[in-house]
């Protein structure tokens, strides 16, 4: 475990941390999304999305995108993990449980009733810390459909 680490959600000023550490992993179609204009119109600092930042020092090392998914009805709704990702040289270390750490600590706030993710099935050191933190596989699918002008 990486003592070093700090985690702490970002403001919509700095989401730029992320966007760097995206742009790293990011196909290259995802690219021209990555801008440091204003987007998604504020969502960053929603009450239903989340993105934390693990930092060593001041340098941005890893991070995790959370949305709180509501029911419209008295059901408690769902937390789904949609990113998580840690620089390759940051791995291993601890840092991965520790951003996950932090959207368990919103289920409490929130009272949500279940954590959703989806993963690809050849990660298979994703998998395993899903499993070391509780996660079942199930045997649902997902795929990608890039958003054209035609959909």
């Amino acid at each position: 475990m990486n003592n070093n680490v700090s985690i702490r959600r970002i403001s919509q000023k700095e989401r730029y941390k992320v966007n760097e550490l995206i742009k790293k992993r990011a196909p290259k179609e995802y690219q021209e999304y990555l801008s440091e204009d204003e987007g998604q119109l504020g969502i960053v600092n929603s009450d239903y999305f989340f993105i934390y930042v693990a930092e060593v020092g001041s340098e941005p090392v890893g991070y995790i995108h959370i949305a709180l998914i509501p029911k419209p009805d008295k059901r408690k709704g769902t937390m789904f993990i949609d990113d998580l990702w840690v620089e390759p040289e940051h791995r291993r270390k601890g840092i991965a449980e520790k951003l996950m750490e932090e959207a368990f600590k919103l289920t409490k706030k929130y009272d949500f009733v279940e954590f959703r993710l989806v993963v690809n099935t050849d990660n298979e050191s994703a998998i395993n810390l899903y499993r070391k933190k509780g996660f079942e596989l199930s045997g649902g699918f997902f795929g990608r459909k890039p958003v054209t002008a035609d959909c």
